[in-house]
């Protein structure tokens, strides 16, 4: 799988954002990585890796939202509606490979194709919703 890398057009402009954007992304080609490994270093990677997806997820959304909130971004519940779906998807994920199904490589197409799609789509709104508001 190729690996991601961060670039100017994924920036939203939101110093703390775009730090964990490329964290995220950091995340992901270690998830690729994993999927190439053995079978048994790639499920034990595998559980390290979505553990630590959940606990990244879990802070990032709450200051992406605390900093929607406070900029008042009128798609905050789209976003937190989004970030839902993915914990949702990211524990589907973790119940398959608990149940000894091998579901690296799904969860890094699903990964890649959400991150992509979040932060150039939904993102980018905050990018645009700021830049509108101070003129940028």
């Amino acid at each position: 799988m190729e690996k991601l890398i961060w670039s100017e057009d994924l920036r939203v402009g939101v110093e703390e954002i775009d730090a964990q954007h490329r964290q995220l992304i950091d995340i992901r080609n270690r998830l690729a990585e994993c999927c190439s490994a053995g079978a048994s270093e790639r499920r034990e990677s595998f559980h390290h890796i979505l553990s630590e997806l959940f606990e990244y997820s879990r802070a990032h959304f709450l200051a992406e939202e605390h900093f929607m909130q406070w900029q008042g971004f009128p798609g905050l519940e789209q976003q937190r509606q989004e970030h839902a779906e993915f914990i949702e998807a990211v524990f589907a994920f973790s119940k398959a490979a608990s149940e000894g199904e091998d579901a690296c490589v799904q969860c890094v197409n699903f990964l890649t194709k959400w991150l992509l799609n979040h932060i150039c789509q939904s993102d980018m709104e905050i990018r645009y919703f700021i830049e509108g508001r101070h003129g940028a």
